[in-house]
């Protein structure tokens, strides 16, 4: 049981940061168009 919390939790924090890269690198496409 923990080892899947542990595991969904880790799934949903790197969903974030890849979501947050993915959001700077259109902000810097962007802002050298």
């Amino acid at each position: 049981m923990f080892t899947a919390a542990a595991l969904s939790s880790r799934i949903f924090v790197s969903e974030k940061l890849c979501y947050a890269v993915y959001l700077s690198i259109i902000k810097y496409a962007i802002n050298n168009d």
